[in-house]
């Protein structure tokens, strides 16, 4: 799983996102890899009391 993870991290960075959309499937990615859950996005403005 390391290796994913370093294989997965090193292609994230060559480049800039373009978007937020990119930024935030990234860090889904890493989530997963590493067995997080994703919030939905009622969850999140429920957590971040938005």
């Amino acid at each position: 799983m390391a290796r994913s993870l370093t294989a997965k991290h090193e292609s994230a960075t060559e480049e800039l996102a373009a978007s937020n959309e990119q930024l935030v499937a990234r860090v889904v990615t890493i989530a997963r890899i590493v067995g997080r859950d994703i919030a939905s996005p009622a969850e999140a403005h429920a957590i971040l009391r938005l």
